[in-house]
């Protein structure tokens, strides 16, 4: 399965980049935001998790799962 994605993506990126349509196309700018999102979260959460101990969705899962051990 993933070398299935994997070729995939090596096809869409040789598909975007390589071919010889040298003008941007909607796939090209989609792929670009995909890249920077992918790169932006990566640096968030690795500062999260450096600054605080848990993720912020499951700091409120452990407040909400908890509500009632605390009385």
């Amino acid at each position: 399965m993933v070398k299935i994605r994997h070729a995939w993506l090596v096809r869409a990126v040789h598909a975007v980049f390589v071919s010889k349509n040298t003008s941007f196309t909607c796939a090209t700018h989609c792929l670009i935001i995909g890249i920077c999102l992918a790169i932006l979260q990566g640096i968030f959460s690795t500062w999260w998790l450096h600054v605080h101990k848990q993720s912020p969705l499951e700091s409120l899962w452990h407040k909400a799962t908890w509500v009632r051990a605390d009385k």
